[in-house]
């Protein structure tokens, strides 16, 4: 499934991925990778250097709130696993809440 942005910082980042995977599917950010790709996104945003960190690294740093880049990645990830989570639901006819 591809992913579709939905605002403005999200759009820059389909120009982001796209300048690295080409075609920019919802996988390569709803993932352990999409996570750290959401990281190296945020950070060339903030002009800090994007070291080489595991998933877990990431959510690690967000949860601790020692670092605003992981941060800002992790509320990402969630806000368009939200929106992909809605659109599976239109799509598949969900009834019942």
């Amino acid at each position: 499934v591809g992913f579709a942005p939905v605002d403005d910082i999200e759009i820059d980042l389909l120009r982001f991925m796209q300048a690295r995977v080409g075609r920019v599917s919802a996988e390569h950010l709803l993932s352990g990778r999409g996570l750290v790709h959401l990281y190296g996104f945020f950070a060339g945003r903030a002009g800090t250097p994007s070291p080489t960190l595991t998933p877990a690294d990431v959510s690690d740093r967000a949860l601790a709130g020692s670092d605003p880049v992981a941060r800002a990645a992790v509320l990402r990830f969630w806000a368009i696993l939200g929106g992909f989570a809605a659109d599976v639901a239109l799509t598949c006819g969900a009834w019942g809440g």
